[in-house]
């Protein structure tokens, strides 16, 4: 969004129609960069007013969310006992080949394929979506934009906005969603300087059947 200050969000000009504006944007039928309307609105309150103006059914996003924790929590239990994943040493993700790698001793053990969801920041407090981080590889996010065209069906704000307000809990559930989409084995989170990255497990397999593997029983 282009700005004379970014500095500055003054009030939007006059008594604009602040529904048809953001029904606008998200369909993307709206020219940011020439529209009068950006020299007074940043981002950050767009999002404010996206979230105050936001009109849809909860019903449908709550019976969304309890569907998509009964399909993957059954499955991530036996993700989480198959290949023993809160219990290794080491992790590390691979955006350039889409591999989440669990280790013992320097030895790799466990290789997932993933697709990230988003990201909580606890900075700010927000969830964002992988398909809305410019910094992600598009290996590892291009199947979060199934979310948004979900979203987009249902009419829910929690999938198509690319940014929100959220909680931890949030990113599980938006996870949860994206492991029906995928028909995922698991999920998965780790820790960064301000926050997590969210992702789904669609497959997994022991690469070491050494003595490591043995030990958990595999």
């Amino acid at each position: 969004m282009i700005l004379k200050n970014p500095m500055i969000c003054a009030p939007m000009h006059g008594a604009m129609n602040v529904k048809r504006y953001l029904k606008k944007k998200e369909s993307g039928t709206i020219n940011l960069r020439n529209s009068p309307t950006s020299r007074f609105l940043c981002e950050h309150c767009y999002e404010d007013i996206r979230e105050r103006n936001w009109i849809q059914d909860d019903d449908v996003f709550h019976d969304l969310i309890r569907n998509s924790f009964g399909f993957i929590e059954p499955r991530h239990k036996e993700f989480l006992s198959k290949y023993k994943a809160g219990e290794h040493e080491r992790w590390d993700w691979h955006q350039e080949t889409g591999k989440l790698i669990f280790s013992h001793n320097g030895k790799p053990q466990v290789e997932a394929d993933i697709h990230f969801s988003g990201t909580y920041s606890t900075a700010s407090e927000t969830w964002m979506w992988a398909w809305a981080n410019e910094s992600l590889d598009e290996r590892v996010k291009s199947s979060s934009r199934k979310v948004k065209k979900l979203g987009q069906e249902l009419g829910l704000k929690q999938l198509v906005a690319g940014r929100y307000s959220a909680t931890e809990v949030d990113g599980w559930e938006m996870t949860s969603v994206l492991a029906k989409l995928l028909n995922a084995i698991g999920v998965y989170r780790t820790p960064s300087d301000n926050g997590f990255t969210y992702m789904v497990v669609t497959k997994a397999k022991w690469i070491n059947k050494g003595k490591i593997a043995k030990f958990f029983g595999a």
